[in-house]
């Protein structure tokens, strides 16, 4: 796993409250969608869906920059909050880095986008 992360002195969790780090990436792998609620330790709370791309998507995904052999390299990542559900592509794979432009349409907060970025590059080492 990534190195790990602290908010003001106060080491953050990894594991999803709703789910363990496992079914993640079974559900991902599978190319189920996921719901994944995350409370780090920070009086945050995440809940992202995460929507495995796949080949019935690829002709969609030039327009967004992603060429259509590359779609089961991403995930879309909404982040469900209130009536907003901001969502973004993010790099999905082994040994993937997710940098903090990667989730910036999540969040407009920079520690949030950090913690995100962290978060998905943790559970990529998994896969």
């Amino acid at each position: 796993m990534a190195d790990s992360i602290e908010y003001h002195g106060r080491l953050m969790e990894f594991a999803p409250t709703n789910v363990t780090g496992l079914g993640v990436i079974q559900s991902l792998h599978r190319k189920i969608p996921q719901v994944v609620v995350l409370e780090p330790g920070d009086a945050t709370r995440y809940i992202l869906l995460m929507v495995p791309l796949g080949a019935n998507i690829a002709p969609y995904l030039d327009d967004y920059g992603i060429p259509s052999w590359e779609a089961n390299s991403y995930l879309f990542v909404s982040k469900l909050s209130g009536e907003e559900c901001l969502g973004t592509w993010i790099p999905f794979g082994p040994g993937r880095v997710v940098d903090t432009h990667n989730v910036e349409p999540l969040s407009s907060n920079e520690w949030s986008r950090q913690f995100l970025a962290w978060w998905f590059t943790s559970l990529y080492e998994v896969l």
